[in-house]
């Protein structure tokens, strides 16, 4: 399978030419978050994978107003541009982030348990997989007990699979525009319910079609260490 380094340096490009500069958090995020952060507790959150800091900066904005510093909120990115252009978004707002820039395939520079809040949004996918299951186990040794994950990662369906290659069950190298060569794992429900069975996570699913555009994302939460029933008021 091909190194992670190459969808890193893909999505490089991306940055560096102005491509996917996401200018305000996604709804279906905002709504999660407004639902299930919990203001006095989830105040050290992490975006792995922020992009130009949308969600991030939703997230700053939030736990800043209600009397948690802002400056708890922190940004991992793999492009220097991507950083630097959400680093300026944030002065215009008036908020703070501490931004860490990143490698492909490397342990995450932080100590287990550092946060109480570790969001992954519409990036995890961005592996084979062995490295999303890998991926996905360092962002939860990150995660404090009781503390809330939230993911979003394509499902099948989305545009990502329906033009891509399928290259192994599930893996795909992409063919859409600017993301030539990427390769993404892109599971069915049973075979992503595996990677977070050791978490009782709720599974669930967002879609929408315009444009001749479809996209198909599951959305994974849970606390660590937690039942659903004692936090999602199922």
């Amino acid at each position: 399978m091909r190194d992670q380094n190459e969808n890193a340096q893909i999505w490089r490009s991306l940055y560096e030419k102005g491509r996917n500069d996401i200018r305000i958090p996604n709804d279906v995020f905002v709504r999660v978050v407004s639902r299930y952060l919990n203001r006095a507790s989830d105040v050290r959150v992490i975006d792995v994978g922020m992009g130009t800091g949308a969600n991030l900066l939703h997230l700053s904005q939030k736990v800043g107003t209600n009397g948690v510093l802002s400056h708890e909120c922190v940004g991992l990115e793999i492009s220097s541009e991507a950083i630097l252009k959400a680093q300026r978004r944030f002065e215009t707002e008036g908020s703070q982030a501490e931004f860490v820039l990143i490698n492909a395939n490397e342990a995450l520079p932080f100590p287990t348990g550092q946060f109480d809040v570790v969001i992954s949004w519409q990036v995890l996918c961005y592996n084979d997989a062995n490295s999303f299951e890998n991926s996905a186990k360092e962002l939860n040794r990150i995660l404090a007990p009781g503390g809330l994950f939230i993911c979003a990662t394509a499902a099948p369906g989305d545009i990502s699979s329906r033009k891509s290659k399928l290259i192994e069950v599930d893996t795909f190298e992409s063919t859409v525009e600017g993301q030539e060569g990427a390769i993404m794992f892109i599971p069915p429900r049973e075979r992503l319910s595996k990677v977070f069975e050791a978490e009782d996570a709720e599974i669930g699913q967002f879609h929408f079609k315009f444009g001749g555009v479809e996209s198909r994302h599951w959305i994974v939460l849970y606390r660590k260490g937690l039942p659903l029933i004692k936090w999602i008021g199922l």
